[in-house]
């Protein structure tokens, strides 16, 4: 589907335009949050009112690789030593990404 297409099929599901007042900090926040969702500003706000959960595509990349850990651990009986050094690579990335997130 064309970019075109979309905007058209986006327009049909969503007819009516909604305009209000944010601060530049806002706006830049807004924008990073939708963007860290993975999602447009629209789908992030349209979200975020309707009390839909929005996760972090980041959140969802550690809950992943918190998984394989522990499926690692417990299929695969890696040892302690191999499981502390995967959760504290872990836990340096989710540091840095929180970091990034925040800038």
């Amino acid at each position: 589907m064309s970019t075109k297409e979309a905007a058209r099929e986006s327009h049909k599901k969503y007819p009516d335009v909604l305009v209000f007042k944010v601060s530049k900090d806002q706006r830049d926040k807004i924008r990073a949050d939708a963007q860290a969702a993975g999602k447009s500003v629209c789908a992030y706000i349209r979200d975020k009112i309707t009390g839909k959960r929005v996760q972090a595509i980041t959140d969802a990349q550690m809950l992943s690789e918190l998984r394989r850990i522990g499926a690692g651990i417990i299929h695969f009986k890696i040892s302690n030593a191999e499981a502390v050094e995967r959760l504290e690579k872990l836990r340096l990335e989710i540091e840095r990404r929180k970091a990034a997130i925040e800038q």
